[in-house]
Parts: structure tokens; C-alpha cells; sequence
């Protein structure tokens, strides 16, 4: 396979990002099936497969941040109910 290389940079406006950046490390080797990225190409054309592509990847990204709001929230909603909790019964000092 032919690897290229494109210059998204060169088509959008560079923006800052609004929250932060969670990296994540996988423990295998990705792989990926090339061939619905060929079909992609094949059918799109070089520049709207790309935007495709990209749109595609923008989801995900949108949704892991979700999930990580969520679980944020989840343990926040915990932890705000542990201290309601210890706050209703006092411990006796002994």
C-alpha cells in the first residue's frame, strides 16, 4: 500500500482546543481493515474521502469526551452523596 501524506493544516484555521487532550495508550498493535478505506477513496475522490474520514474521527473524539464527562460526573454525583452521607451520621471521637 502507498502511503501519502496531506496537509490538513493547509485546510482549516487553527483553533485551541477547549478542553484537554486525553491520550490514550493501547496495549496491541492497531490494525486497521484497508480495504473500506480503499472503497472510500475509490468511490469519494482524494479530497472528500479525506473530509470524510476526518468527520468520522471528529465523532469519536466527540463521544470519548462524553464518556469521559460522564464518568467525571458519575464520581463527582459519588462522592457528593459519600459526603452527604458522613455529614448525617457524625463519627464519635472515642
Amino acid at each position: 500500500m502507498e502511503q501519502t501524506h496531506t496537509r490538513f493544516a493547509d485546510k482549516s484555521a487553527p483553533i485551541r482546543p477547549q478542553v484537554s487532550v486525553s491520550v490514550l495508550h493501547c496495549r496491541q498493535t492497531a490494525s486497521l481493515d484497508p480495504c473500506p478505506v480503499d472503497h472510500i477513496f475509490a468511490v469519494k475522490g482524494q479530497a472528500e474521502a479525506e473530509e470524510m474520514i476526518c468527520r468520522v474521527l471528529e465523532d469519536i473524539a466527540h463521544r470519548l469526551y462524553a464518556l469521559q464527562v460522564a464518568k467525571a460526573t458519575m464520581h463527582l454525583t459519588k462522592l457528593q452523596s459519600q459526603l452527604a452521607g458522613s455529614r448525617r451520621s457524625p463519627r464519635k471521637l472515642a
